[in-house]
């Protein structure tokens, strides 16, 4: 028999920090006892418009933010300066011409093993290992575990379209094109 248990990540579960390629390092072959477990991104699409409007927003609010602070003679908020960086960063990846568009995204970890007591051990050890990776808090799919299981399938879309605007949808259906459903 073996049990298994999936947590979902999102982004409001990571830590602000500057990230490279090795950030999943620590859930990937950083753990020091074995643990059956899959790991998988679900990555949606959103008009390069829409993006860029979200991050200016995420930029207006880094600056109040900033502008408070300095106003209230609170010394830098070195996290506040990397949500800016990377507000930034996305507004000029977003410019018009460059063919990038935004992201939408979601984690699933699943979990294995054969006794309820080991379950709870590799999922604490799962958690630590989040943890050294800059995932604060795994999200544990407890009532629909069953169904969130797979989501870390090589066939499962774990993860609803967001929502458009009405011109976005009205573009969509000109073109003929219909959004898929998720799971």
């Amino acid at each position: 028999m073996s049990l298994s248990r999936t947590a979902r990540i999102t982004a409001k579960n990571l830590e602000v920090v500057e990230r490279n390629a090795l950030w999943m390092a620590p859930l990937l072959g950083g753990m020091q006892s074995q643990v059956v477990r899959t790991i998988a991104w679900h990555i949606e699409g959103s008009p390069q418009d829409e993006a860029r409007h979200l991050s200016e927003q995420d930029r207006v609010s880094d600056m109040a933010d900033q502008i408070k602070r300095a106003k209230d003679g609170q010394m830098e908020d070195v996290a506040l300066n990397v949500e800016a960086d990377a507000a930034r960063r996305r507004h000029q990846d977003l410019i018009p011409g460059t063919g990038h568009v935004g992201a939408n995204w979601v984690g699933y970890i699943t979990v294995t093993d054969g006794t309820e007591r080991g379950l709870a051990d590799v999922s604490e050890l799962i958690e630590d290992a989040a943890s050294r990776a800059g995932i604060r808090t795994l999200e544990w799919l407890e009532v629909d575990s069953a169904t969130a299981n797979a989501f870390t399938w090589p066939v499962g879309r774990g993860i609803a379209p967001a929502n458009v605007s009405i011109g976005s949808k009205v573009e969509q259906f000109a073109q003929g094109k219909e959004a898929k459903e998720a799971l």
